[in-house]
């Protein structure tokens, strides 16, 4: 049995078999991180655990899209998702706190883990990476890549309502969504067949931004553009990857056919994924890069996504964000290819516009993409 004591002195004792319970511990070795949940109360500390009955789980923390002087990397256990165990390992447990990039390999007890991070600046923590219900199996390897480049907000395409357009503004993250600054700010602006309807420009340091929702029951064309910036107090942000980015969707609406739900607007969400980027998310100078260009369409009700594929494609490159140079585009079974011509120095930035079925366009354009070095 375990004992205790409480504040004022009172003494408890907790029969180790007792099911009242719930214990677990984590626990950071050479080269492992162990972890455990289980009902009752261990009658003492201890235990082994060979290397055959744990999991490698190697992570590569690159740097540039962050500002940050040391990037932590956590390890933390997770219940399962059947498990009714109320009890749960530490949350997190430090497996690097130094400066990206680094690479690091753990050995791991099997079960579902939590992989996240914090970037410390002056001012604090001023982002974070964020990967759950990762399920790791004894004797199988895992590899991760965190900070790749592209960066740039990722969300829901708007929603059309009988009498509004509402976009939610999404914060800068990862092409697979996970990793986001703490802050931003942006500039959003809605226009139906060449009138502006509403403009507004906001930081959200310290607050989650509201929608942008426009009231407009018009039938026609309309643009919606959100310019999106790094933003936190007292940083830096121009010595960075991916400072700025650009959108400007086109599409055509009829509000007053959608009852009274509400269904996404036709557009796309784009994002870059280029390949053979080095740990600093930098390409050779005089090199080539292929670029993998993803068109997502996403609802929190999948009920409401009327269908919309792209059609057509165009790229462009500029190695100083002024001067745009097309690039060729091509369509394959793993989904559209560009191939970017590197200059020899400075940075790259990449624009993409991608037409739908129905005649709408979205484009987006990220400054410095990634780095040539």
């Amino acid at each position: 049995m375990s004992r205790g004591t409480q504040p004022g002195g009172a003494l408890y004792v907790v029969p180790s078999s007792s099911h009242v319970f719930s214990s677990a511990y984590t626990a950071v070795g050479h080269g492992a991180v162990l972890s455990g949940v289980a009902v009752g109360v261990p009658p003492s500390l201890g235990g082994a655990w060979k290397t055959s009955q744990l999991a490698k789980v190697t992570t590569v923390v690159k740097s540039g899209e962050q500002n940050a002087f040391y990037t932590y990397y956590d390890l933390g256990m997770q219940q399962a998702p059947s498990s009714s165990n109320p009890c749960t390992a530490d949350p997190g447990e430090l497996v690097s706190g130094v400066a990206a990039p680094y690479r690091v390999a753990e050995l791991v007890t099997p079960g579902y883990w939590t992989a996240s991070t914090l970037d410390q600046a002056n001012p604090g923590f001023v982002g974070s990476y964020y990967l759950n219900d990762q399920h790791f199996v004894a004797r199988h390897s895992y590899w991760y890549t965190l900070y790749a480049a592209v960066w740039a907000p990722f969300g829901e395409v708007a929603d059309l309502r009988p009498d509004a357009i509402d976009f939610g503004v999404p914060a800068f993250a990862d092409a697979g969504g996970n990793g986001s600054e703490a802050s931003d700010k942006e500039t959003l602006a809605l226009s139906v067949n060449g009138h502006l309807l509403a403009k507004r420009a906001e930081t959200d340091y310290g607050h989650q931004p509201e929608d942008f929702y426009v009231s407009s029951s018009k039938t026609g064309w309309y643009t919606l553009t959100d310019d999106e910036s790094r933003y936190y107090p007292g940083l830096n942000f121009s010595g960075i990857l991916s400072p700025r980015v650009t959108f400007a969707w086109h599409f055509y609406a009829v509000p007053s056919t959608v009852g009274s739900d509400f269904r996404l607007t036709d557009g796309f969400w784009p994002s870059f994924l280029p390949e053979g980027m080095s740990l600093t998310n930098s390409a050779a100078p005089g090199s080539k890069t292929t670029v993998l260009l993803r068109f997502a369409r996403q609802s929190s009700d999948t009920g409401n996504i009327p269908r919309d594929a792209v059609t057509k494609v165009q790229a462009w490159f500029s190695a100083d964000g002024t001067h745009w140079k097309s690039v060729a585009v091509r369509h394959t079974s793993g989904g559209w290819i560009a191939t970017v011509p590197n200059p020899v120095k400075g940075d790259v930035s990449l624009r993409v516009q991608a037409t739908g079925s129905h005649g709408d366009t979205t484009s987006e354009t990220v400054y410095k993409a990634y780095a040539i070095s």
